[in-house]
C-alpha cells in the first residue's frame, strides 16, 4: 500500500499526466520522459534478483502459487504500460537465479535457464505469451507521444490501497478497441 502512485509512473511511461502525482512515486518526483520510447519498463533483469527470487524473499510465508499469481500481476502490468516492456530472460518458465543477487560470476548451475521448466510452468509461459500478443495486437499499449499518453488514458478514483484501475480511450494510437479498461487488484 502507498506504492499506487509509482505503478502510475511506470504506466504513463514517466511522462507528464494529469491525473499522476509525482511527488508520491519512489523515483524521480516529477516526470522526466518526454516520449514513452524514452522508458523501459521491467520488474527485474540480469543485475540483482530475478522476480522469482524477488518473490520468494519477500513473501517468505506465502505459496508458489500465489508468487505465479503476483508474477502474473507484475508482468500484465509491464507488458500493459506504455513505453518498452522488457522481461528477463526465463522469467516465462518461473527462473531462479538460486537467491543469487549478482550471477555474473556464477556458474552454469545458477544462471542457465532450465528449459524443463517449460513442462512445469506451461500454464505461465502460455499466460505471457498471451500478454505478448495482446500487447501486439492492440496499438493502444503502444503510445508514441506523451501527449497522446495524456489525452487518452484515464485513471478511475480508487481510495482502496493496493487497487489501480484505468481505461486507455478513444481507439488510443488507432486502436480498434474503443476503450481498454485495466484494472490491478495487488490485494490478496
Amino acid at each position: 500500500p502507498g506504492n499506487e502512485e509509482t505503478v502510475k509512473i511506470g504506466i504513463v511511461a514517466s511522462t507528464a499526466h494529469p491525473q499522476v502525482d509525482y511527488s508520491k512515486g519512489n523515483n524521480a518526483k516529477t516526470p522526466y520522459a518526454v516520449s514513452p520510447q524514452q522508458i523501459v519498463n521491467y520488474v527485474s533483469c540480469h543485475d540483482d534478483l530475478c522476480l522469482t527470487d524477488k518473490l520468494a524473499i519477500s513473501m517468505p510465508e506465502s505459496t508458489e502459487a500465489d508468487r505465479i499469481k503476483v508474477a502474473k500481476l507484475a508482468q500484465t502490468i509491464v507488458l500493459t504500460s506504455q513505453g518498452t516492456p522488457f522481461i528477463f530472460a526465463g522469467e516465462e518458465v518461473f527462473r531462479s537465479k538460486k537467491g543469487v543477487h549478482n550471477s555474473y560470476k556464477s556458474p552454469d548451475d545458477i544462471n542457465a535457464i532450465d528449459w524443463n521448466q517449460k513442462k512445469q510452468y506451461r500454464e505461465l509461459f502460455d499466460y505471457y505469451a498471451a500478454l505478448i500478443d495482446l500487447r501486439k495486437s492492440h496499438p493502444a499499449f503502444r503510445m508514441t507521444t506523451a501527449e497522446e499518453i495524456a489525452a487518452n488514458i484515464r485513471f478511475d478514483k480508487v481510495k482502496t490501497p493496493l487497487l489501480i484501475s484505468y481505461s486507455i480511450l478513444n481507439h488510443a494510437n488507432g486502436d480498434a478497441w474503443k476503450e481498454i479498461k485495466l484494472v490491478f487488484n495487488g490485494s490478496d
